[in-house]
């Protein structure tokens, strides 16, 4: 069963020296690495750069939200759904967030948070077809926060 995914995104274009680093990132976690797919204790993941679809960065105007409007971005996936799945696919977010001065979109609700006084978190609004729903975006300090707490996860 798949599990969960998130990405970073980021102000400008991934620049090739941008996604080199990224890559040995990847590489430097990663116990075995074929093409986008890798294993990190064993466990699958995929990453991939860019747009999930056509329009996906601009369809969704963030700069109000959070003063800028992405531009790319990097995707995560775990391809399995334990525990350790979802702290890896953060640990992952925390570091490419941080190595690029990126921001972690959650793809989703993480549910009602207590208030942290560590990084930041907004809830940004969307439509979906069963009416406004809200996604999660924050800070690297945030999810490292969010990380130490009992009831964590990432969104599936």
């Amino acid at each position: 069963m798949a599990g969960p995914t998130a990405s970073v995104i980021i102000r400008e274009p991934l620049s090739a020296e941008q996604r080199s680093k990224v890559a040995d990132l990847v590489s430097s976690k990663a116990s075995q690495v074929e093409g986008m797919d890798f294993w990190v204790n064993d466990r699958p993941f995929l990453w991939s750069i860019g747009e999930d679809y056509p329009g996906e960065l601009a369809e969704e105007d963030l700069s109000e939200l959070i003063g800028w409007q992405p531009q790319d971005q990097v995707i995560f996936a775990a391809m399995c759904n334990d525990q350790v799945d979802h702290r890896i696919l953060a640990e992952l977010c925390i570091e490419v967030a941080r190595l690029l001065d990126g921001l972690v979109d959650f793809g989703g609700w993480l549910g009602d948070l207590e208030p942290s006084d560590v990084g930041q978190l907004w809830a940004s609004p969307y439509e979906s077809i069963s009416g406004p729903v809200f996604s999660h975006l924050g800070t690297p300090e945030f999810l490292a926060w969010w990380l130490k707490q009992p009831n964590f996860r990432m969104v599936k």
